[in-house]
């Protein structure tokens, strides 16, 4: 699978969201699964799987339909968002994962923290004001 990212996350559970709550547990596990082997497929073929994406979160989930809520404020969304963690979790994530590349940071199994190269003090070539 891709590196997740907090969009994925929220796609995903805004997919959740508009579906009955009985079927949302075990559909938030297979869309882990299907990001997985989209991801596999996408190695292997160099294009994105027909019905699952690009092996992101996000395409998995982008062929379902989606509930506009959006927001922590929102019991049900919030309760959609730890369901979609808990199937990574469940799944392995992020030991299944493979490697980042890039710079960017991921909300599991990427860096906690953007990643910064340290730039050498360069000496200013103004004087320094005397008091």
């Amino acid at each position: 699978m891709r590196p997740v990212v907090f969009t994925d996350v929220a796609f995903a559970a805004r997919a959740l969201l508009a579906l009955p709550a009985d079927l949302r547990e075990e559909r938030a596990a297979r869309l882990v699964r299907q990001a997985a082997v989209a991801d596999r497929y996408r190695r292997r073929f160099g294009k994105a799987h027909p019905a699952w994406g690009n092996g992101s979160l996000m395409g998995a989930a982008a062929r379902l339909p989606r509930s506009p809520i959006e927001s922590f404020g929102d019991p049900g969304f919030c309760a959609c968002f730890a369901m979609v963690l808990q199937a990574l979790v469940a799944h392995g994530y992020p030991a299944t994962q493979r490697a980042p590349t890039g710079s960017g940071s991921c909300c599991l199994g990427g860096p906690s923290q953007p990643q910064f190269v340290s730039k050498p003090e360069v000496p200013s070539a103004r004087p320094a004001k005397v008091a």
